[in-house]
């Protein structure tokens, strides 16, 4: 069931949905739609996973989750994160960790959102259409 921001961030503060099962959902149709449509670089599935149940823990222990508690998003692959890699879409960049998160990934998580993936992108974003990708080949419209 496609579920809004809102309708999460509410179910799992009020503890009829777990963060956990959010990301997993999340997840799990991350992993049975992109081999098709290859709009992800990455899917973090461990770490997203290990987030979502802090998320709970929180809950659990009866403090703030956050204004976006258990709330999955994705990342452009030319926003830093910590976790994966950072590529923009690059093979030149195919093995660059970035050694902190962008500051919008920083605030996201604080909030107590939950990054699932990273998304494909043109090289060093010049283009619209990920034709360019260096690294993924290009996004399938999931409409046609």
């Amino acid at each position: 069931m496609i579920r809004d921001v809102l309708e999460i961030r509410d179910a799992v503060r009020a503890g009829k949905l777990r963060a956990l099962d959010v990301a997993q959902e999340a997840l799990r149709q991350l992993t049975e739609v992109d081999p098709q449509l290859r709009a992800t670089s990455q899917i973090f599935e461990e770490e997203a996973s290990r987030k979502a149940a802090e998320v709970d823990q929180r809950i659990a222990r009866r403090e703030d989750p956050g204004p976006l508690a258990g709330v999955p998003f994705t990342v452009k692959d030319n926003i830093c994160t910590r976790q994966g890699t950072t590529t923009a879409g690059s093979r030149i960049l195919a093995t660059y960790r970035a050694p902190y998160d962008a500051t919008v990934v920083a605030r996201l998580e604080r909030a107590g959102a939950v990054c699932v993936a990273k998304t494909n992108m043109d090289e060093f974003g010049m283009g619209s259409s990920t034709e360019n990708s260096a690294l993924v080949g290009p996004t399938r419209n999931p409409w046609k």
